[in-house]
């Protein structure tokens, strides 16, 4: 008989998830210690070195943002996924076009139970509009490609000089640059994915409301809804609708900024290719951005959620990623974004190493 596929965190899942937090245990706790220093009047002296912005009022409680990545794990790419933001919004009338790549590696596996083994590359288009004050929308269409990939030898050499976990890439039963995605389910059936190459996926649609700037005192605040629809090919499409909810904050202290941020997703279509997703899921993140120059800024967060995946023995019931960026201001209104993703530790249903390169510019007073 089939267990409940919603499987329970066993005491080493607990174990596992703990000694995660303690490897991100300088952003995290950069994090909590920022948010609750930034409520507090008396002055501490890590903001004093922040050089603060001189201003008889308030200055703006955001910079220029976190870098917005979608999970990139070969599973993720069925539903929507949780993204870092700001909860800064475009001014009335301004236009924003941006387009980004992302090249992502994974080989993941657990025993016999399932494996990863893909390359996925996403260039993801946007645009957002502000209709009005503190209210913005936007449109975002990824084109997808997903297969074996030629990354493999180039990431072994990058975990080796970084010294980060290999994980399951030294298995000589794992081939490389080869394509499969397979899982073991409770009742002993077989899910796969076939490689689907180039494919464009489906359409998310966005809102976002920024409820507060903030001040002195007090975080900058707003809410975002994304409804993805199932507009995109079959093999990495799905036939229902997903919806994701995201409360964003932020607060500056001086040249350095906080952001954190938690939401829901649910998802109406649970079944691709004999993998069950879970319907209910969560995600957070905590991101610190330090305006080192006028134009740059550099970027340094950690962001996780619940698990996708629903009826794979053995399946992680968590994702956790590193990410690593800078922005560069190119003018008065265009934005270069580089960013790195790893994840703190091999086999935990996550993509190994993302590499993102984006630019959006803003045009203002349509």
């Amino acid at each position: 008989m089939e267990p409940d596929a919603r499987q329970e965190l066993s005491g080493k899942d607990c174990r596992e998830i703990v000694q995660l937090l303690w490897r991100c245990r300088g952003p995290l706790l950069g994090g909590v210690l920022f948010f609750a220093a930034s409520f507090s009047r008396a002055p501490l002296s890590f903001a004093e070195v922040a050089a603060p912005i001189a201003s008889e009022t308030s200055p703006q409680q955001w910079g220029r943002g976190p870098i917005r990545l979608a999970d990139q794990f070969p599973l993720a790419l069925y539903h929507e996924s949780f993204a870092a933001d700001s909860p800064a919004v475009l001014s009335p009338g301004e236009l924003e076009v941006g387009g980004s790549f992302a090249w992502s590696n994974t080989v993941n596996r657990k025993g016999s139970s399932y494996l990863i083994d893909a390359e996925v590359r996403r260039l993801a288009l946007e645009v957002s509009f502000a209709p009005m004050q503190h209210w913005e929308v936007g449109l975002q269409v990824p084109v997808l490609w997903e297969g074996g990939g030629v990354l493999d030898s180039f990431i072994d050499g990058w975990h080796s000089v970084f010294a980060l976990p290999d994980g399951p890439r030294n298995d000589p039963d794992i081939g490389e640059d080869e394509f499969e995605v397979r899982g073991d389910t409770y009742d002993r059936r077989r899910a796969s994915v076939e490689a689907p190459g180039t494919v464009v996926g489906d359409v998310t649609l966005e809102n976002k409301w920024l409820f507060t700037e903030g001040g002195a005192d007090a975080p900058a605040i707003a809410g975002s809804l994304a409804v993805r629809l199932p507009t995109g090919e079959d093999q990495l499409s799905q036939n229902g609708v997903d919806l994701l909810g995201t409360l964003l904050l932020s607060r500056r202290l001086g040249r350095l900024v906080g952001y954190a941020g938690v939401g829901y997703a649910f998802s109406s279509d649970l079944e691709q290719a004999g993998f069950r997703f879970e319907q209910h899921r969560l995600g957070g993140f905590f991101y610190g951005e330090w305006e080192a120059f006028d134009t740059i800024s550099l970027l340094l967060g950690v962001q996780g959620g619940s698990n996708y995946v629903a009826n794979i023995e053995r399946f992680p019931n968590y994702q956790l990623y590193l990410d690593l960026g800078l922005k560069i201001g190119l003018g008065s209104s265009s934005t270069l974004e580089l960013l790195i993703r790893e994840n703190p530790a091999p086999d935990q249903g996550t993509t190994d190493v993302t590499f993102l390169l984006g630019l959006t510019n803003r045009f203002l007073g349509l």
